[in-house]
């Protein structure tokens, strides 16, 4: 957020009820290859923003790069290699997480096949697959939840696999997010990141859900919520510490300068561009 999802439900937001594993979280479910579906609230969480509506449609590009919403030139932007496409798994039912491909390895907890907040179906990035004893299919993927970048094994059984062209790169030196599709920057804009003393963390991470807020609410009109966590503020105004990429409704800053709690935030054009596009399993790479 400006300052976390939670300072205001943003940046770090309090993602009340996140699957937690033995020492982290993570969840995923059948991966979507149409547009992302922003999450409706559950009405046990009355403190989380309005039930959004559901994006049917999807996004098309023409392939050019929108917009560059930066006084930097395009040709500045140090070279970052993007592949053109991630591999993503859609849980259909609750899947145990072990450190290996195999059931008697340690087990690291449980991924629920719904995100906590909107009640999406779980999407976790596939780094890896491999078939074990007696031909069972495992999943290597990306988990949500501290430490930050933590991976485990899943049964590949009740997933559904996709994939996604889209990649989002915050460059914390710049104060820059660019958006890339097949490997092409197609937005790069300024935003606001995390200050010194509450860093936005830097890693691979990835979108857990996306989120539609009040008008009234701290970094409307939307926020996608991140598997990242603070590395300084373990819990914050009641939630984990999550970060999310979102608005500059009723939090402000100065596009280009570090004044948050670790959230990344965006101008509100740019915010809803993104929604309408990025879904749930979507690589977000933080560097310096």
């Amino acid at each position: 957020t400006s300052g976390g999802l939670t300072a205001h439900r943003f940046g770090l937001i309090p993602l009340v009820a996140l699957v937690l594993f033995v020492a982290s979280s993570a969840g995923a479910e059948p991966i979507h290859s149409v547009p992302p579906a922003v999450g409706k609230k559950r009405p046990a969480l009355a403190a989380l923003p309005s039930p959004p509506e559901v994006l049917s449609k999807p996004a098309r590009d023409s392939g050019r790069l929108e917009r560059v919403e930066t006084k930097r030139p395009l040709h500045s932007v140090k070279p970052f290699v993007v592949k053109p496409s991630q591999k993503l798994a859609t849980l259909l039912a609750a899947h145990e997480v072990f450190a290996k491909p195999a059931r008697d390895s340690a087990r690291l907890g449980l991924v629920r096949a719904r995100r906590p907040l909107t009640g999406t179906q779980t999407v976790l990035p596939v780094v890896g697959a491999r078939i074990g004893a007696r031909g069972i299919g495992w999943l290597h993927v990306g988990l949500p939840g501290r430490p930050n970048g933590r991976t485990g094994w899943i049964r590949q059984r009740a997933t559904v696999a996709s994939t996604t062209r889209w990649h989002i790169l915050v460059d914390i030196s710049r104060r820059r997010v660019t958006v890339y599709r097949n490997s092409r920057p197609m937005r790069i804009v300024d935003a606001v990141v995390g200050k010194p003393s509450t860093p936005t963390p830097r890693g691979t991470f990835f979108v857990e859900e996306a989120i539609q807020l009040r008008a009234t609410d701290v970094g409307a009109p939307y926020a996608l919520a991140l598997s990242a966590r603070s590395n300084v503020l373990q819990e914050f105004d009641g939630g984990p510490g999550q970060t999310a990429l979102h608005g500059l409704a009723n939090v402000g800053g100065v596009l280009g300068s570090a004044a948050s709690h670790g959230c990344v935030r965006l101008d509100n054009a740019t915010i809803h561009w993104l929604v309408l596009r990025i879904g749930s399993g979507v690589p977000v790479t933080v560097r310096r």
